[in-house]
């Protein structure tokens, strides 16, 4: 059976649009099954005062693969990109996170699905809302847009590019 995966991604080093760009094709050549994009969004750093703006964007698959066969995917394409830490708010060439696969509900070390701070990002949730604005969040049971209205998330966030 296939399910819907969402992603992150998200960029505030070099060349960020190239770094998001070249996330999506390995994505697209990793897991196939590609849905759409989301525009891409120049974002306020988030919990932090230290680093510059990030460009920001969601992208929606279908597939079959396990959420574990795609968080390995994602972190060999982070390292690829140049990404040398996770788990840190340091700045980053490119940032790839697994916010929902199917309905799964996921807690472990190495991951939790759905994403554990979806609902409190307005960086991922107005991306999401273009792409996906239907989809529910399988534990809060709310959409992309009822989950923004409920954001303390005062950080600014502007679309930065239209896709053609």
């Amino acid at each position: 059976m296939k399910n819907l995966l969402l992603i992150s991604l998200g960029s505030n080093l070099g060349d960020k649009l190239f770094f998001l760009r070249s996330g999506k094709k390995n994505l697209i050549n990793n897991i196939g099954g590609f849905l759409a994009e989301s525009p891409v969004f120049e974002t306020e750093p988030f919990g932090v005062d230290h680093n510059s703006s990030y460009l920001n964007q969601v992208l929606a698959f279908q597939t079959q693969l396990s959420p574990f066969e795609i968080l390995s995917i994602t972190s060999a394409i982070e390292i690829e990109c140049g990404r040398t830490h996770k788990r840190d708010l340091k700045p980053r060439t490119l940032d790839i996170d697994l916010l929902s696969v199917g309905n799964e509900i996921i807690e472990t070390p190495n991951l939790i699905l759905p994403h554990p701070r979806i609902q409190i990002r307005r960086f991922v949730l107005t991306p999401l809302e273009e792409i996906c604005p239907c989809w529910i969040h399988p534990v809060y049971k709310l959409s992309p847009s009822e989950m923004n209205k409920q954001l303390d998330d005062k950080s600014w966030i502007k679309k930065w590019y239209e896709l053609p």
